[in-house]
């Protein structure tokens, strides 16, 4: 491989290691661009999948952008995808409706509010866990995108609420550690705050 490969496939390679680490539930870990510098060609070349990243900049023609919202894509499906799972096809049209999901996500905020207020008027109430299940607005709203799940959960935290149901814990995992990964529309968080009562 050309020194100018190398440092394309290591790019790949770094921010799936930082993703991995930022979805993994027992990291402390937040991904930030670059984060892990350290990481060498050296240490990428060691590596016996190394072909699978090489594979995978190459579907997408060495574009960073583009690669980073795969990789994205597959760790909110399995947080602990291996990278030679993440070639699967279907990651790619996921991929492209996660990014469709974004474009229009005040829209789809606006929907789930005006849905929770058709039979409730404590908005507040369907955010909150009851002592062995998850929030209401989680069982009765479930096929919600996560993306407007976590554009509230940036103005209520409500994905902190422990309860003994399995189901919820992943689901809170994942939407927690996605919202730290989206840079919200400002009039969409004003929105949000709006309907919850949150002080601005």
């Amino acid at each position: 491989m050309s020194e100018y490969t190398d440092q394309v496939y290591l790019q790949t390679f770094r921010n799936y290691v930082a993703l991995k680490l930022h979805f993994d539930e027992r990291s402390k870990y937040d991904y930030k661009p670059d984060s892990l510098g350290r990481l060498s060609v050296e240490t990428m070349l060691k590596r016996k999948d190394l072909h699978f990243f090489a594979q995978l900049t190459q579907t997408y023609n060495g574009n960073e952008k583009e690669i980073y919202e795969h990789l994205l894509t597959c760790f909110l499906a399995n947080p602990t995808m291996w990278i030679g799972d993440m070639l699967v096809k279907k990651y790619q049209k996921q991929t492209q409706t996660r990014l469709d999901n974004i474009k229009v996500i005040h829209y789809n905020v606006v929907s789930l509010f005006d849905s929770v207020s058709a039979f409730t008027d404590d908005i507040k109430s369907v955010f909150i866990c009851s002592k062995n299940d998850r929030p209401s607005v989680i069982k009765l709203h479930g096929n919600t995108h996560d993306e407007v799940f976590a554009c509230i959960d940036t103005v209520n935290s409500f994905t902190q609420q422990d309860t003994c149901n399995p189901l919820w814990y992943a689901r809170k995992s994942r939407i927690h550690s996605y919202a730290k990964l989206l840079d919200f529309n400002h009039e969409t968080v004003l929105y949000c705050k709006d309907k919850l009562g949150v002080l601005c």
